[in-house]
């Protein structure tokens, strides 16, 4: 059996890694928006609670911010890979192109 045929297009990559970024940064946005609406509530307005439950929600809400923090990163990693491979697989396309002299 032969390998299949691969077909690259490096501004097909180019195009995903904007793609990528472009729909998924307005939920990170989003996401941190609300996160710091709910870091406004601040663990002394837990009243009726015990310290414990006040404490866990501050440290649940500073994860969170974290966490968005890390996927916003994850983010443009991945989007900069894509973009990477796409430069080197046209970097790669021009050295084997067969010049004229």
């Amino acid at each position: 059996m032969g390998q299949p045929n691969v077909r690259v297009s490096p501004e097909d990559l180019q195009v995903f890694a904007g793609r990528i970024e472009s729909q998924m940064t307005p939920h990170l946005d989003r996401l941190q928006q609300l996160h710091s609406q709910v870091r406004g509530i601040e663990s002394d307005l837990f009243t009726s609670v015990t310290f414990i439950l006040s404490t866990a929600y501050v440290a649940a809400t500073e994860y969170t911010g974290e966490d968005i923090k890390s996927k916003r990163e994850d983010l443009f990693d991945v989007s900069g890979t894509v973009r990477q491979t796409a430069q080197r697989w046209a970097d790669a396309e021009h050295k084997n192109t067969v010049k004229g002299q």
